[in-house]
């Protein structure tokens, strides 16, 4: 399967030479009338469900049709504006919104990662799994946190370098983080 998304805000999937048009939300706007969504990346994740991350939140794709997250996982305040994902190696999806992260584990149970159990509930802006499995979560004024099996730990500052807003994580050919 082959998925697509357009510049006009249309979505499809492309299996076997057939095309499907999914069907694609319209938002209302206060101010501006309906809305279409603004695709920024589309994400194949292993358990064979597909996201489309967009300027309105993260879809997932069921029964040809984008379904906002929110709607599908009541439990994340729909306040909150979803803004990354991760699959991670052990199949639990990873949500970063404006009110910290969502793990979301195959069976569909939610558990919410704030302030709370040590977190943050700033702006998740990224996400990353390290070769040793562990999670790195970048924020929008809160630095960098990462998330063991043992652990949260909190990275505000290394060698003099504010790392309080994190806009994006990569790794390298061999791993490491960069």
């Amino acid at each position: 399967t082959f998925w697509v998304a357009t510049a006009d805000a249309e979505a499809f999937k492309i299996t076997q030479g057939k095309v499907t048009r999914l069907k694609v939300p319209v938002y209302e706007t206060p101010f501006f009338g309906s809305s279409p969504l603004s695709f920024l990346s589309i994400v194949q994740h292993a358990n064979g469900f597909t996201s489309f991350e967009s300027t309105k939140g993260i879809h997932i794709v069921e029964n040809d049709r984008l379904v906002h997250v929110q709607q599908k996982y009541t439990q994340v305040p729909a306040q909150s504006r979803t803004i990354s994902s991760l699959k991670s190696s052990q199949s639990s999806w990873w949500l970063g919104t404006d009110s910290g992260v969502f793990k979301i584990i195959p069976n569909g149970t939610l558990k919410q990662f704030a302030k709370a159990n040590g977190f943050t509930n700033t702006s998740v802006t990224c996400m990353l799994e390290d070769t040793e499995r562990n999670l790195w979560f970048g924020t929008n004024g809160n630095g960098l946190y990462q998330l063991s099996t043992e652990a949260i730990s909190l990275y505000d500052q290394v060698e003099e370098i504010d790392l309080s807003n994190i806009e994006s994580t990569a790794k390298t050919s061999d791993g490491s983080l960069i």
